[in-house]
């Protein structure tokens, strides 16, 4: 097919439309994490979500905040030694680290998708800079920070929960409500106002809020 034929030079069109689109996106990735917020609203999220080298730059650009010589070193440094595995599966080894009285939870992943963790890594990103120093925030299963030790191969950092939502529910309530004490009664419904609280604060910053898990 000669190159100068209507369908070719349409290709190239639609080809030079698409570029410049994801060109433009990541220059407004760029400029909007240099200014010191990783939060995307969603308008502008849903676009990033669709092109895979927008997405890829946010998360290269968030999980490549350290300098490769001292990366080994950063975990041991803030999050202590490595005490045991939580779980070994198909989506990554999750491992238990504890340094002084905190305890953490970091997740080894190199079978991912990018729109997976670009998702998670934003939310993340939106519970840190919408609830800074807020109870809510205790609340959230969330990345504290991502590390690349080598191409393609991330470290997830989460505060450690040793129990999610349902499965306190599941271990602590299996009677029916009217079979429980009132000191029980009382604690779940805390507990459901608390969470009732969280979600109205997320849906009203726009959050999406698909890892909120205590």
């Amino acid at each position: 097919m000669p190159m100068n034929s209507p369908f070719i030079i349409f290709l190239l069109f639609i080809s030079t439309l698409l570029l410049r689109v994801e060109c433009n996106l990541v220059l407004a990735l760029s400029s909007k994490i240099e200014s010191g917020t990783a939060c995307l609203n969603p308008s502008l999220q849903k676009q990033v979500s669709k092109e895979y080298f927008a997405m890829k730059f946010y998360v290269d650009t968030l999980c490549n905040q350290h300098p490769k010589s001292k990366v080994q070193g950063h975990i041991p440094a803030y999050y202590g030694a490595r005490k045991s595995t939580i779980r070994n599966d198909s989506s990554g080894k999750l491992s238990k680290y504890q340094k002084g009285q905190e305890t953490f939870a970091i997740k080894d992943i190199s079978n991912f998708k990018y729109q997976s963790l670009f998702k998670e890594l934003n939310s993340s990103q939106c519970f840190k800079e919408n609830f800074k120093n807020d109870e809510i925030l205790s609340s959230m299963v969330y990345i504290i920070e991502c590390i690349t030790e080598k191409p393609n191969s991330f470290k997830l950092v989460y505060k450690y929960y040793p129990y999610t939502l349902k499965v306190w529910i599941d271990e602590n309530n299996k009677e029916g409500w009217d079979d429980l004490q009132v000191f029980e009664q009382t604690l779940l419904k805390s507990q459901m106002l608390h969470l009732s609280k969280t979600l109205a604060a997320l849906h009203q910053k726009g959050i999406s809020h698909g890892h909120l898990d205590k």
